[in-house]
């Protein structure tokens, strides 16, 4: 039997897209090869996975330990385990863990590389020091989508063939209300995001702003954790004549964040860098029509499904959001097609084989054996 470790921090010290990447990811993988072991480094314990838990805490009375056990204490745990294959599910590791391990590293996006102004320092800093060393040591690399794979091949040079794309799916058992077009749909539009610059919150609220005008009913409920240099955006919403009606419903829970995007009258994701965009296969799930940045990310995911509007836009993203909403039949459409996509991408794609193949090239390379 071979055996698996998985580095998850973000499975706890993440609530948006990289933990839920991490927690589908692994999910899979264990589903899909019982037969190999598999353990999961973790900061405390995570019950959502039915996997060998190896625990190692952050100590808050040790500056900066969160970063510095990845050079120590978690090196350490991998190597007394001995696997056949470590991954690391976010961008950073794994170290010092020798050369007789095969090695993966998952990067979701390279924001902090092509658009620092929206992280602190420390993080874009984190960022150029660790990054390049990490992707030409990893054996190879794991993405969510071909647009990161292509931004890391001009990133770090890296041969296309040391790229494996795994894009997120969404698992049944957190999408289980009616999947159904035909769900009464209410006045509001949704978006889902950590609060933060990237996600463009602020060209969507003068959007919206714009549109309310027009639609006297119509709500905006923005979904997620506040990030990072949000504060220009509160700022803003609570300076608005519409302020009321901009609702910020912070971090929900599986069935509460299905049962807001299962009625809204439309989803907007309005990102300006993305490394997938996996609330919009939320959106698709239920039915919803989509509205996107003009990014290829989204373009990526949202494929003929969704329509597009300028990020930097506000009068774009105005007029598109207004023709969907009055458009009776166009949303209808919209809706089919949402579900016709979501068929096509949510599918249990073949990223996860090519990676189990590479685990075995590795073992017969070292005239070892796998037992899958």
């Amino acid at each position: 039997m071979s055996r698996v470790v998985f580095i998850a921090d973000c499975l706890v010290t993440q609530s948006a897209g990289i933990h839920y990447y991490a927690f589908q990811f692994i999910k899979r993988f264990v589903d899909l090869y019982p037969a190999i072991e598999v353990s999961i480094i973790v900061p405390e314990r995570f019950d959502k996975l039915n996997v060998k838990q190896i625990i190692v805490p952050i100590r808050k009375d040790i500056p900066l330990h969160y970063r510095l056990r990845y050079f120590t204490s978690i090196p350490k745990a991998v190597r007394q385990i001995s696997p056949d294959l470590v991954i690391e599910m976010a961008h950073f590791g794994p170290f010092r863990i020798g050369k007789k391990m095969l090695t993966a590293t998952v990067i979701h996006d390279l924001t902090p590389v092509h658009h620092p102004d929206f992280h602190d320092r420390a993080s874009v800093y984190a960022q150029k020091l660790f990054l390049p060393g990490i992707i030409r040591h990893s054996d190879f690399i794991i993405v969510n989508s071909m647009t990161t794979k292509s931004d890391v091949m001009a990133y770090a040079d890296v041969s296309p063939g040391k790229i494996i794309i795994s894009h997120p799916v969404l698992l049944p058992e957190l999408t289980v209300l009616n999947d159904k077009a035909s769900v009464d749909k209410e006045e509001y539009i949704v978006s889902v995001g950590t609060i933060e610059p990237r996600k463009n919150y602020i060209t969507i609220v003068k959007a919206f702003e714009k549109a309310s005008t027009h639609f006297p009913e119509l709500k905006y409920y923005i979904v997620g954790k506040k990030g990072w240099k949000y504060h220009d955006l509160l700022d803003y919403i609570d300076q608005s004549p519409y302020r009321e009606r901009i609702i910020l419903k912070g971090y929900l829970d599986n069935d509460a964040l299905n049962a807001l995007i299962s009625k809204a009258k439309l989803f907007i994701q309005g990102s300006i860098y993305e490394g997938f965009g996996i609330p919009v296969l939320f959106a698709f799930k239920y039915g919803i029509p989509v509205l996107c940045s003009d990014i290829p990310a989204l373009r990526e995911v949202g494929h003929s499904a969704a329509q597009y509007f300028d990020p930097l836009n506000v009068d774009d993203c105005f007029e598109k959001m207004s023709t969907i909403i009055k458009d009776r039949s166009l949303g209808e459409e919209m809706a089919q097609l949402s579900l016709r996509r979501f068929t096509e991408f949510n599918t249990w794609d073949l990223g996860i084989e090519k990676i189990i193949k590479r685990l075995k090239k590795g073992f017969d390379q070292a005239d070892g054996h796998v037992h899958l």
